[in-house]
């Protein structure tokens, strides 16, 4: 063949099954899928794959592949990946020349700096002002509508995939597709009325943390970012006088309640020593509910109600302000829960 293939490798058990001879950030957990030609990942907490956006290692850590210089050429061969993004995507079209030569030129390389920004801090973290945020945008539009969804249980090749996603940041980057351009800002506009309409309260800790309390009827723990809003209506810290700061900025915490699975989310925009999602939702609702630090939610198939929502509140905001101890927290929290009952309607 006279270009790589490339193939989706969803556990560390198959992972581990194979040979490739290039891998794309193959990182599960702890372990890394290396290649024998090269090993692109940045995801390790230390060791020969700790990334450069780590405190301490921005000189000598590993870039995000898709600004990894060190990815060869390939004219055949086959590269691995873990999951798709924007990130393993560059890193994946470094291998083939004809991308390399188009979509890595010094005059692009402001949307590959943003890309790996964004995926070591997470989108809510994008800047909607930076000179390439209506190309990533865009991009994302575009995968929103073409990701391909892949099987867990075996290796599936994904060569396909990869060039149309190829052609597509072509048209993108050389050519500013206005199509394309006009899909990410309508995208953002629809993300941005969610934001607006689904949160319902913000919720400030003791220690200065927030919360935003959401409801809707899709997913919307990723929504950190907080809409500009009038004053009203909102708890104030420990002291619970009613009044609703203008949000700006970014929350500490989600805690959404979604109406259609009648499931109750809770997710941290970034991580907060000694908090983890996954042991909050255990501690309120047992073993059966489950996740991850960084997210986790209620047991799946059991719907939640104004109470569970109004518990998961509390806990997360006792849990991010490090269950401060203080004379007024106990009435701050009776408050707190009276005032998410008098905002939330889960009907």
């Amino acid at each position: 063949m006279s270009h790589p293939q490339f193939v989706h490798v969803p556990t560390a058990d198959l992972a581990r099954s194979m040979t490739t001879q290039v891998t794309i950030e193959a990182e599960y957990g702890s372990f890394v899928m290396e290649g024998t030609m090269y090993t692109a990942a940045h995801h390790q907490a230390d060791g020969p794959y700790a990334g450069r956006h780590l405190p301490g290692l921005e000189q000598t850590g590993r870039p995000s592949p898709c600004n990894d210089k060190g990815i060869p050429v390939l004219t055949d061969g086959v590269v691995a990946v873990s999951h798709i993004d924007l990130d393993t995507i560059g890193g994946c079209l470094r291998t083939v020349a004809f991308h390399r030569k188009n979509l890595f030129d010094e005059e692009i390389e402001g949307f590959w700096a943003l890309a790996e920004q964004i995926d070591v801090t997470g989108p809510h973290r994008l800047d909607r002002d930076h000179e390439w945020a209506d190309h990533l945008l865009a991009f994302w539009a575009w995968l929103k509508d073409n990701r391909e969804r892949y099987p867990r249980e075996y290796v599936q090749d994904c060569t396909e995939f990869i060039y149309d996603a190829g052609g597509a940041l072509n048209d993108l980057l050389l050519t500013d597709d206005e199509e394309m351009l006009q899909a990410g800002r309508e995208m953002a506009e629809a993300e941005d009325a969610v934001n607006d309409e689904s949160l319902v309260m913000l919720v400030e800790t003791p220690n200065g943390r927030t919360v935003a309390v959401r409801q809707h009827s899709g997913f919307v723990n990723h929504l950190y970012r907080l809409p500009n809003v009038p004053n009203d209506e909102y708890a104030d810290g420990v002291t619970g006088a009613p009044h609703r700061p203008v949000c700006r900025g970014v929350a500490d915490a989600v805690v959404a309640f979604n109406s259609t699975m009648k499931s109750v989310t809770i997710s941290l925009a970034d991580p907060i020593e000694g908090v983890n999602c996954r042991d909050l939702v255990q501690g309120l609702w047992g073993p059966e509910a489950g996740g991850h630090t960084g997210i986790a939610g209620s047991p799946r198939g059991k719907e939640m109600s104004e109470s569970d929502l109004i518990d998961a509140v509390i806990e997360t905001a006792m849990a991010i302000s490090g269950h401060i101890s203080h004379p007024g927290v106990d009435h701050w929290k009776e408050l707190l829960g009276q005032t998410v009952s008098a905002a939330v309607d889960l009907a």
